[in-house]
C-alpha cells in the first residue's frame, strides 16, 4: 500500500484469498466500486494464481498491480489460456497462441509459419497494408 502513494487502498486478507473465486471476486469489485485500489495478501504462486484467476473472470475491466510474482502468475494463466501454436512472427517466436501473429498480421506485419519463414524474403522497411 505504502508503494502507491497514498492512493487509497482496501485490504483482501489471506482467508479470502484462498476461499471461493466467487468470494475472492467479491472484494475485488467492493474495492473497486468504492475506488480503492485491491491489496491482496498471499504467500504462494497459489495464492498469486486465485487472485489472477478471479480478476479475469471480471473481464477486462479489473487491473492488476503488483509485483514480478503477479506478473507471473498472469504468464501461467495466460499459457494455459493460449497454449503456444509455434507460429512466429517476422522471424521471432510469437506470443501464447496465435493471438501475436493476429495481432501483427492486422497490424501489417508480415507473418511466418516455420515451414514459410526461411522463404521469406528479408525486408528492411516496414510492410504496408493494401488500402
Amino acid at each position: 500500500a505504502q508503494a502507491l502513494g497514498g492512493l487509497p487502498t482496501a485490504l483482501v486478507p489471506l482467508t479470502t484469498v484462498r476461499s471461493s473465486r466467487p468470494t475472492l471476486l467479491t472484494a475485488l469489485r467492493a474495492a473497486a466500486v468504492a475506488g480503492r485500489v485491491a491489496i491482496c495478501d498471499a504467500e504462494t504462486d497459489a495464492d498469486l494464481d486465485a487472485i489472477v484467476a478471479a480478476s479475469l473472470a471480471d473481464g477486462p475491466g479489473m487491473r492488476l498491480v503488483g509485483s514480478g510474482g503477479l506478473a507471473l502468475a498472469v504468464g501461467r494463466h495466460l499459457a494455459t489460456a493460449f497454449p503456444a501454436t509455434g507460429m512466429t512472427v517476422a522471424g521471432i517466436p510469437s506470443a501464447p497462441g496465435a493471438l501475436g501473429a493476429t495481432a501483427s498480421a492486422a497490424a501489417g506485419g508480415q507473418v511466418a509459419t516455420p515451414a514459410t519463414e526461411a522463404a521469406a524474403p528479408s525486408a528492411t522497411a516496414p510492410a504496408v497494408p493494401d488500402a
